[in-house]
């Protein structure tokens, strides 16, 4: 990097000049640019990136931040809600209902007080505690332990109730409000994103009862198009005499169709526990690299927008450029997770598109173009 001290007097120039005449002198222009930067293009891009001001918009879970209600603001009362916190923590990051039966977790809750980062009490009666990912995660890695990646698909939730007394509804909108409050706040204990159909009436033309009790999935899906969902869950529910719920669920997601009965909470739990498998992040496992060329890029702003999104990625622990030219970049990545999970978290987000078949060649290369 002992091109950076020069570069920093000459950068806005060159990007000036770059950004004037890309377009028009764009093969020129590239030529003399790699003359004098290729040894140094890795730095310029990413200051260009910075320099553009470009910010990615990803949905991703907080890992380890959480509100709690607390009795008091006293030590005790502030202690007590650091443990409750850190054990919420534990499930949401690591997608283990049952990671409170693992060695070394009751420890870890009980020391919560040691990881704290920032706490604040709020108006409600309720804190807010952050803690320190990294310690959390080597603990985690010591111990074997996956993470669920931050990516992960938000849900849309079709659910037909039938309380066996002649009353049917779709959750959703207005309609079996507790319900879905009931699911909401589960989700948001696994750390699952989902979200409910408005119910107004193109969903009721789209998705009548009939269709979601029948388990006319087709159908289904289609009328899921105006929520772009990643994931869509489907659910039957039935009370009986004794008022019990049991309830038939299928998720639908990349191509793959998972059916379990259950409760009405089940629906949640078991879809968590499956995505946290699908996403899973081995902290313990060695790093693999792998090289992504991505097509398309036209300008700056998409060059840094596609950088940060990659940088961000869970799985991702560092990315360099191998190579630049006019219309596309060849990035390296270090990975902490398999392929497949990274190109599940990618399939998430729409501002990269795999490349079909992957047509662009043969080799171990990953090709996606700019998503539109």
């Amino acid at each position: 990097m002992d091109c950076l001290p020069e570069m920093a007097t000459a950068i806005p120039r060159v990007v000036v000049f770059y950004m004037s005449f890309y377009w028009r002198t764009r093969d020129t222009v590239m030529v003399s640019m790699r003359r004098t930067l290729l040894g140094c293009s890795s730095a310029l891009l990413i200051f260009m990136a910075i320099w553009s001001g470009t910010a990615v918009a990803v949905t991703r879970v907080d890992l380890y931040s959480e509100t709690v209600e607390v009795e008091a603001r006293d030590y005790a009362a502030r202690l007590k809600g650091y443990q409750e916190a850190l054990a919420r923590v534990l499930v949401r990051s690591t997608g283990r209902r049952d990671i409170a039966n693992e060695a070394g977790i009751a420890g870890l809750v009980k020391g919560a007080n040691r990881l704290v980062l920032q706490y604040r009490f709020l108006e409600d009666g309720r804190m807010n505690v952050s803690f320190d990912g990294p310690v959390i995660e080597r603990f985690l890695s010591s111990n074997k332990l996956t993470l669920w990646s931050r990516e992960r698909p938000k849900t849309l939730i079709w659910l037909a109730m039938d309380n066996g007394a002649g009353a049917r509804t779709l959750v959703g909108g207005e309609q079996a409000a507790q319900a879905k409050e009931f699911l909401e706040g589960l989700a948001q204990v696994r750390g699952m994103p989902v979200v409910f159909p408005i119910m107004d009436s193109v969903d009721m033309a789209a998705v009548p009862f009939v269709d979601v009790w029948g388990g006319f999935s087709d159908k289904v899906m289609q009328g899921s198009e105006r929520y772009q969902p990643d994931a869509v869950l489907i659910g039957r529910a039935l009370r009986d005499a004794a008022g019990y719920w049991s309830v038939r669920w299928s998720l639908h997601f990349d191509g793959q169709v998972q059916t379990f009965n259950g409760t009405i909470d089940d629906g949640v739990q078991v879809s968590a526990d499956w995505f946290a498998r699908q996403f899973a992040i081995e902290l313990d496992s060695g790093p693999s690299r792998v090289q992504m060329h991505i097509i398309g890029i036209e300008d700056v702003e998409q060059y840094g927008r596609v950088q940060a999104y990659l940088r961000d990625l869970s799985m991702v622990r560092s990315l360099r450029v191998l190579q630049a030219s006019a219309d596309d970049v060849v990035f390296d990545l270090t990975l902490g997770s398999s392929l497949q999970v990274l190109r599940r978290a990618m399939a998430l987000n729409r501002t990269v598109v795999q490349v079909s078949g992957q047509a662009a060649g043969q080799d171990d290369t990953l090709y996606y173009r700019i998503g539109k």
